[in-house]
């Protein structure tokens, strides 16, 4: 049994609903199996928002000195948005990975 299961199980003895209890216990266990499918979309699709940026930054060879002008520019277009989607489905992807520690 997990800790949340056993926490509600307190709750129930200590004067709380038993309905609420379950509808919370359940809403919990229905977490604890979308959660996982959920972050394996969210990193394929993270994956695929990285590798369709543009590699214009000079990469590795940039820190070397090779490219001195490269290190920022203003993202205009389809590459903000690339940009701003990674942002997003990257925190959601590290929420979702914190969400799934506390219900597991």
């Amino acid at each position: 049994m997990s800790t949340a299961i056993k926490s509600f199980q307190g709750t129930i003895s200590n004067g709380v609903d038993f309905l609420t209890s379950f509808f919370i216990l359940y809403a919990l266990m229905d977490l604890a199996t979308i959660i996982p499918p959920l972050q394996m979309l969210l990193s394929v699709v993270l994956v695929g928002l990285i590798l369709l940026q543009s590699g214009s930054e000079g990469g590795l060879g940039a820190m070397g000195g090779g490219d001195a002008g490269a290190g920022y520019h203003t993202r205009r277009g389809l590459e903000k948005i690339l940009f701003n989607a990674t942002i997003v489905v990257a925190i959601l992807f590290g929420v979702f990975a914190v969400l799934a520690l506390l219900v597991a």
